[in-house]
């Protein structure tokens, strides 16, 4: 039932988030964006996991940042217009923004929620099309069973964009993992 509600809802978060980021990108007049996952990007979410059974707003909200991450992008791109680009449910959007508020990204940004990892290539494909993309995503999954897993049809999609691609490997490098 789960899976017949989302496939009925999906393409109107798609039309509503690719509309979002339109007008974002066009008032943002930047000639390179900065595309950030959140989860095991940005968020130490998978060590966390069955903190989730508790409760999703109390889990989302309680997540410890990933400074590696976060430091190398402030860094490296603090000027670049943000989207974060997240694999997770709509329900999660409030907590999402205020965790994220926390993290005091200085620069303009917009979030966007997926039902699922390949959804992110709608969002990447309109960036790239358009602009410079630097993009840091683990594209992985599985931690918690101790056999990570990747989106390999993701990954290789998106190593054919033009983008600065950042990761799970660089993403560890960055984490001292």
């Amino acid at each position: 039932m789960r899976a017949i509600i989302k496939a009925l809802y999906n393409p109107f978060i798609k039309f509503f988030f690719i509309n979002k980021l339109r007008i974002f990108s066009r008032k943002c007049n930047a000639k390179q964006f900065l595309v950030l996952d959140i989860d095991n990007t940005i968020a130490d979410t998978w060590t966390n996991l069955n903190d989730f059974k508790k409760g999703r707003f109390a889990y989302f909200s309680n997540l410890e940042p990933l400074e590696g991450t976060i430091q190398y992008v402030k860094n490296h791109y603090g000027d670049l217009p943000i989207v974060f680009l997240s694999n997770r449910n709509i329900v999660d959007y409030g907590v999402t923004k205020n965790w994220l508020k926390k993290r005091s990204f200085n620069a303009p940004q917009i979030l966007i929620l997926t039902n699922n990892p390949h959804d992110k290539l709608v969002y990447l494909k309109y960036l790239c099309e358009r602009f410079g993309v630097v993009y840091f995503d683990d594209l992985s999954y599985n931690h918690e069973k101790e056999s990570v897993l990747f989106y390999d049809d993701v990954i290789k999609e998106v190593k054919k964009m033009n983008v600065k691609y950042y990761d799970y490997d660089s993403i560890l490098k960055l984490n001292n993992h």
